[in-house]
């Protein structure tokens, strides 16, 4: 048998995606429902792009509506960080609020009008339930890709003490490794965060979740970070999608639409060059790892600093002076290989 019919044969990934949908995580749930690389199982949710997670729950319904995939289950999750003082939870909650409606709109989606119809019906099984039903019923061939702050994970390793050894693999878009990402001071990468200058939004609104994630024994090639070093390598102007998007029906529509929003923002407001694609960049690691490069590293999360709250902490020390490694972040990527993972997979969605 040839590697490519080897590769056609393949069965397709089993994929939980936990998500705070706001306008990046809807390309990459389409990403996910287009690619048949791709067999999405649920979509679980989490506060993050939006302090109010039935948000978050709803505008996943309404992205799997209008992709036309509307059975997928979705199964609602934590609505605030794992652990937290009141002073902490006020300054996050407040710091959501301004950033997710500055880049999300107040609707999560970009405001694009008319706003798209759905609303999640609750169920009572929670998201990290979910996440330890799917991981127990399809032992070693679950791959959860979080999107959001961490708290469902943490929480299903609450629940069941085997967690890393029923999951396949878990990919975290997460974390900034260096300091600057811009060429020099006063420019939108010179920090290293995002959020603050110290720390990447998904890790800064629950540093103890994703300290007990990376803490838990996972061997680094089933624990992945996609952090901001790699995903502002992409580039949603110099990606072609937009003429692609404007052509692919209600789906590619709405998509353009809400990622006009997210550019003005980034270039206008922000001043960027680059407007990434953060989410997307999770999800097509999960499905075509081969387009990266990786280093395995010592990773641990400040949860204590006062100026550094958040910050996702490498020792990038020679193997033989750091801990062992605990964590595979990816540091380079063949940017046309998403670009056209992308493509195909809204293409798909909008010709089915």
């Amino acid at each position: 048998m040839s590697e490519l019919t080897a590769q056609s044969a393949a069965p397709p990934t089993k994929l939980i995606i936990d998500t705070d949908p706001g306008i990046d995580d809807a390309l990459a749930i389409c990403l996910a429902l287009g690619d048949p690389k791709a067999d999405v199982l649920a979509l679980t949710t989490v506060f993050g792009n939006s302090p109010d997670v039935r948000i978050m729950s709803d505008n996943a319904q309404k992205v799997l509506n209008i992709a036309k995939r509307s059975t997928v289950p979705i199964r609602e999750g934590a609505a605030t960080p794992l652990v937290t003082s009141s002073s902490r939870a006020s300054y996050i909650s407040e710091c959501m609020k301004a950033q997710s409606v500055m880049i999300h709109g107040s609707d999560g989606l970009g405001d694009v009008q008319p706003s798209l119809p759905g609303k999640w019906t609750p169920c009572d099984e929670s998201a990290a339930e979910c996440i330890v039903r799917l991981a127990r019923a399809h032992p070693g061939e679950v791959t959860l890709v979080m999107l959001g702050p961490l708290t469902n994970l943490a929480l299903a390793l609450m629940i069941c003490s085997n967690l890393t050894e029923l999951l396949k693999q878990v990919v975290v878009m997460g974390g900034a490794l260096f300091s600057p990402r811009g060429n020099e001071i006063n420019t939108p990468d010179s920090n290293r965060g995002n959020v603050t200058s110290s720390a990447e939004a998904n890790i800064y609104k629950d540093p103890f979740s994703a300290r007990k994630v990376i803490k838990a024994g996972f061997e680094p090639d089933r624990l992945v970070f996609v952090t901001l070093d790699l995903t502002t390598q992409t580039n949603y102007e110099c990606s072609q999608i937009r003429d692609m998007l404007a052509a692919a029906g209600p789906l590619g529509r709405f998509l353009g639409s809400a990622h006009e929003h997210y550019v003005d923002v980034y270039v206008n407001r922000f001043g960027r060059g680059k407007v990434p694609f953060h989410d997307s960049c999770a999800v097509f690691y999960a499905l075509s790892g081969g387009s990266f490069t990786t280093s395995d590293v010592s990773m641990d999360i400040e949860t204590r600093g006062e100026l550094c709250f958040g910050m996702t902490v490498v020792d990038g020390r020679a193997p033989a002076l750091r801990g062992p490694a605990n964590v595979r972040v990816c540091t380079g990527i063949v940017v046309d290989d998403l670009y056209g993972s992308i493509q195909r997979s809204v293409n798909a969605l909008n010709n089915a």
